[in-house]
């Protein structure tokens, strides 16, 4: 099983510099998101990665083999990458079977290999099907079978899931990191989806100004996000001016615990504190808190978020997460509280 590093990567097109020093590590035999907004270098990374584009600096290993860098460089089709594209991009001429096969031996491609990942990846008995008779989500299994086929050291995929409809796309995402898993494939996914990465992932490597801003386990992201910019990324994020006296910290909605070990603690003076919306109760029945009155009311069953603007005048909307509330009209007078403990980072 072979893991996958970079080292200082930088890539330019004419004056844009698209990578600058970018190094990741992924552990072998895991699924890695590389989570960045669109225009980011999410696809360069990939094409680099997969030897479409070769690095204008640094180094690219897969496994112990160096595959791009000073002196050296191994063609696509000598690096054993499985690389599923953005829309597939499956051959419409060509069955199920024979996408699957495109990419093995002639001798092999009517074999026992097509049978095994049709079973793997769920479609066994629609191996005679052509691409339009396909959903979309078959279509995308489709293409990670083949991807599969070779028994790639490394399957990279870009943003595979952007063209399906949200009802597929959890389903969808969680059968693909099942097939993974089983094929015990080091994998490395680009996204421009929080959600997708936080949820489907390993380890999510945040990337931004070219380099890869933060790495780490999805909780440990966001839970402990880097700086104000990187918490804002990560999640629904509300953040606060405050002033810091040791373990508190005086914002709008009154007086907030912080997290031990923060610098702030001993620099005090004015913070940008984050508060999680899951950590503001909104109330409707009274009682201590900060006033406030509901702007907004997105009801999703499981849980309700509400915009919500303190009465003080001045002050931002904010959003509040509470699980099992019902709907909430506009202009409902609440009262805002705060749980738990908060980040906050020097201003």
């Amino acid at each position: 099983m072979s893991g996958l590093c970079t080292e200082d990567l930088r890539k330019a097109f004419g004056s844009n510099q698209v990578l600058n020093g970018l190094s990741l590590d992924v552990p072998p035999g895991s699924l890695t998101a590389v989570l960045g907004s669109s225009g980011s270098g999410k696809t360069t990374l990939l094409r680099l990665i997969a030897g479409f584009e070769r690095a204008d600096g640094g180094r690219i290993v897969l496994g112990d083999t160096p595959v791009d860098g000073p002196g050296c460089f191994v063609a696509p089709e000598r690096r054993r990458i499985g690389y599923v594209p953005q829309d597939g991009a499956l051959f419409p001429h060509l069955t199920v079977a024979a996408n699957i096969g495109f990419g093995l031996p002639r001798r092999s491609r009517g074999g026992d290999r097509v049978t095994e990942l049709c079973a793997i990846v769920g479609l066994t008995g629609l191996e005679s099907r052509y691409p339009h008779e396909l959903s979309g989500g078959q279509q995308q299994r489709v293409a990670l079978a083949r991807a599969l086929a070779v028994k790639p050291n490394v399957v990279l995929m870009d943003e595979p899931f952007s063209s399906l409809d949200p009802a597929m796309r959890a389903s969808v995402r969680a059968d693909v990191r099942a097939i993974l898993r089983s094929a015990e494939v080091t994998s490395v996914l680009v996204t421009h989806d929080q959600d997708e990465a936080l949820s489907l992932a390993d380890h999510v490597a945040v990337l931004r100004d070219g380099r890869i801003a933060q790495f780490g386990r999805p909780q440990e992201l966001y839970e402990h996000p880097v700086d104000a910019r990187m918490a804002g990324f990560l999640g629904e994020a509300n953040l606060l001016p405050g002033v810091a006296d040791g373990r508190t910290a005086q914002t709008l909605l009154g007086a907030v615990r912080l997290r031990a070990g923060l610098a702030v603690e001993t620099a005090g003076g004015s913070v940008v504190v984050l508060i999680r919306p899951e950590q503001i109760l909104a109330s409707t029945n009274g009682g201590p808190g900060i006033p406030a009155t509901v702007v907004d009311c997105e009801y999703h069953g499981h849980d309700t978020v509400l915009t919500v603007r303190p009465d003080a005048l001045g002050q931002l909307p904010l959003r509040a997460r509470t699980d099992g509330l019902d709907p909430v009209a506009p202009g409902t007078a609440v009262k805002l509280t705060v749980r738990g403990e908060m980040l906050a980072w020097i201003s």
